[in-house]
């Protein structure tokens, strides 16, 4: 599923829907107030993706794909990072 579907909201929305609809759906599906846990995870990874800028752009551009393979890179390099500090 879409993350902008997760989030019950037309592609592109702008961050005062995604931030509306993210609070909606929080407090309703919260697990503390009987929600689905997993809805619930869906709902914060979604806000979590669509709240930061550079991220919603590569959402927006490469779709769910694209995100997770950018974000395999990244956590690729990252992991190299600490080889330097191995003595």
């Amino acid at each position: 599923t879409g993350l902008y579907k997760d989030l019950e909201i037309p592609n592109g929305s702008n961050w005062e829907v995604i931030k509306l609809a993210f609070r909606k759906l929080a407090i309703k599906h919260h697990p503390d107030r009987g929600g689905d846990i997993e809805k619930f995870q869906k709902i914060k990874n979604a806000y979590e993706i669509l709240s930061e800028p550079d991220k919603k752009e590569i959402y927006d551009k490469y779709g769910e794909e694209g995100f997770n393979r950018e974000n395999e890179s990244f956590e690729s390099y990252e992991s190299f990072e600490h080889i330097e500090n191995i003595e």
